[in-house]
């Protein structure tokens, strides 16, 4: 059997802030190592059921920003679900300096002790159950915060954008070069120029997932990079692998 994972997008409201809600099961009959890529976003975690936790962590999880992927083990019959916040929202909710949770995983209580409960779901309630139960959790949250259009603003653009200069972004949203800087590395817990590096990477990810690696040339010229050398090397860089390992395949073929 394949691993299961599914995607759900969160409902209008929540679209600003939620890439989307995802489960994934792992089905395989045995431990597999998943790569989880950097995408500038952050997720909170829950496991669904009681099997070997990841890294002894008790849940929910959080995991910060990812600078270089990290491969996750992942036991058999484990059940996860998550929040894939966009960039810089879930600074909005955690109040804390995300750069201090780049490139980790960590128990959510650890950052925050009151929003374990504030956002607990009940695991036996079924996918459009649980969906259902954070998106009204989370909705209430962040219908009382305040947010920074002028900073999301730089962030879409962004997104949108990973060639842009970083001071055509500051313009965009009227800061200063220096200010981007050290609202991104509080907010996203990345500097603007690494951001843009990453969201140029997602941007190639995407095409692949879609297209598959028959053609990594136009993948590359199609992404921003200046040749498939250029892109084969920033992907190794990033990722610690070629897109055509072994192990990216469970990423592509998922």
């Amino acid at each position: 059997m394949e691993n299961r994972l599914k995607i759900h997008k969160p409902p209008d409201i929540l679209q600003n802030y939620i890439y989307s809600f995802w489960f994934f099961r792992n089905n395989t009959g045995g431990e597999i190592n998943f790569p989880v890529v950097p995408d500038g976003r952050s997720d909170i975690i829950y496991y669904l059921n009681n099997s070997k936790k990841i890294a002894y962590f008790e849940g929910p999880l959080i995991t910060g920003v990812m600078e270089s992927a990290k491969l996750v083990p992942i036991s058999d019959k484990m059940e996860l679900f998550g929040v894939g916040f966009k960039p810089g929202i879930l600074w909005y909710i955690l109040k804390t300096d995300m750069k201090e949770l780049k490139d980790k995983m960590c128990s959510l209580s650890e950052i925050n002790n009151e929003l374990p409960e504030v956002l607990q779901i009940d695991k036996n309630a079924g996918d459009e159950g649980i969906v259902s139960c954070i998106s009204n959790k989370l909705e209430e949250i962040l219908s009382g915060i305040s947010l920074d259009d002028s900073f999301l603003k730089t962030v879409k653009e962004l997104c949108n954008n990973p060639e842009i200069t970083i001071s055509e972004l500051a313009n965009i949203g009227g800061f200063s070069a220096k200010t981007l800087e050290r609202i991104y590395g509080r907010r996203i817990g990345l500097s603007p120029k690494t951001f843009a590096r990453i969201m140029r990477f997602q941007k190639a990810h995407r095409m692949i997932s879609r297209q598959g690696l028959a053609d990594l040339v136009e993948v590359a010229l199609s992404s921003g990079y200046f040749d498939q050398s250029h892109f084969n090397r920033e992907y190794k860089k990033l990722v610690g692998f070629n897109p055509n390992n072994e192990v990216m395949s469970i990423l592509y073929n998922i």
